[in-house]
């Protein structure tokens, strides 16, 4: 091969090496957010969790009355 192909199979090969590790980076940087978003999601579920639980002895206490009240 002539010194010109030469340098035209080495770009080629560098470029090739260098978008193989993009794609290795990007992958893990993609699966690192999945896990971040499938924690946050279970985070965001168990405080809804709590909420609604907080909201539902809220509306139970509405309907009690409050402690010294006069039930009707």
């Amino acid at each position: 091969m002539s010194g010109a192909g030469d340098e035209r199979v080495q770009r080629v090969e560098e470029a090739q090496v260098f978008t193989e590790r993009t794609v290795e980076e990007l992958s893990e940087t993609v699966r690192d957010a999945f896990a971040r978003i499938e924690a946050l999601t279970r985070r965001l579920s168990a405080l809804e969790d709590r909420l609604g639980a907080m909201e539902e002895r809220e509306a139970g206490e509405d309907d009690a009355g409050e402690p010294g009240e006069a039930s009707d």
